[in-house]
């Protein structure tokens, strides 16, 4: 995963979290090529879930039904961009790049990934980027749309971009594409709206919890 060149590309611009640090060291992996200083980084690197004990994944499809060998068997490389990035490049807070690996056991037809499962995929992955563009860092899908361009190969590592198009109040749009992290090759292309409740707000004053951070956890 660590020498994917779509991965070695964003590695310099950006800043691990400490959940991803330690997930990092605990299976011993290091870096050949040197991290970007808090100040400067374009992008935070995550390994979402990797801090979260199992008990409290076993609800979760992604994160925990899903999670095993032949199945989601590693946590994905989320790198999203920080106003920093947004400075040097352009683009949106949260526009990011998500680095999956998809096993065997993901398939709809014998060695091809389900279409079901890719949609699930770029919901989550669109919805992380979305979540920096509403108020209060909450939201739910209000709607998706997945166009498939060519049968996804299971056993696989890929490579979902997102890019924030418009925020509209309550609103936030993105899009996607899936791609292959070497060739950048195209599979599929999503765009969906991710609306915010409007209870959200009064939520940080009740304990309520901060989605994005969860994610990132």
């Amino acid at each position: 995963m660590h020498n994917l060149p779509i991965v070695r590309e964003h590695l310099p611009r950006s800043v691990e979290t400490p959940s991803a640090k330690n997930h990092r060291e605990a299976f011993g992996i290091e870096y050949d090529l040197p991290l970007a200083d808090k100040e400067k980084a374009d992008y935070i690197l995550m390994r979402p879930f990797s801090s979260r004990p199992p008990e409290e994944l076993e609800s979760q499809l992604t994160a925990g039904s899903l999670r095993g060998p032949h199945m989601f068997a590693v946590n994905p490389l989320v790198f999203s961009k920080t106003k920093q990035g947004v400075h040097t490049g352009g683009g949106e807070m949260g526009d990011g790049l998500a680095i999956i690996h998809v096993g065997k056991n993901l398939s709809g037809y014998e060695g091809v990934v389900h279409g079901g499962l890719i949609a699930t995929m770029f919901d989550e992955a669109l919805a992380r980027s979305a979540f920096y563009g509403l108020p209060n860092s909450i939201g739910v899908t209000g709607k998706l749309e997945v166009r498939y361009r060519s049968p996804a190969k299971a056993d696989r590592f890929y490579a979902i971009e997102t890019t924030i198009t418009e925020r509209l109040g309550r609103k936030c749009f993105v899009t996607g594409a899936l791609i292959d992290p070497n060739t950048r090759k195209v599979y599929a292309e999503a765009s969906a709206v991710f609306i915010e409740p409007r209870w959200a707000k009064y939520a940080k004053w009740v304990g309520g919890v901060n989605v994005q951070k969860v994610m990132e956890s």
